[in-house]
């Protein structure tokens, strides 16, 4: 887990950032599970396609950072 997004003590969300692979990583599908946050991502440089699985985003690493605000 590379990073873990809180609000009011709660997790959010959390982050896994890989370079080139796309598969979700298995530490992140196990934390997913175990504190249920809003929302789970993992951003890869050089992704394939997006996809989404077992509630786990798998997002281009470039195109998440461009539509922060």
């Amino acid at each position: 887990m590379d990073f873990v997004v809180t609000q009011n003590r709660r997790v959010h969300c959390l982050i896994e950032v890989k370079v080139s692979d796309g598969a979700a990583s298995p530490s992140l599908g196990y934390y997913t599970r175990k504190l249920n946050p809003k929302e789970s991502i993992q951003l890869v440089l050089n992704l394939q396609r997006p996809q989404e699985r077992s509630g786990i985003k798998t997002l281009p690493l470039a195109e998440w950072l461009e539509a922060l605000s």
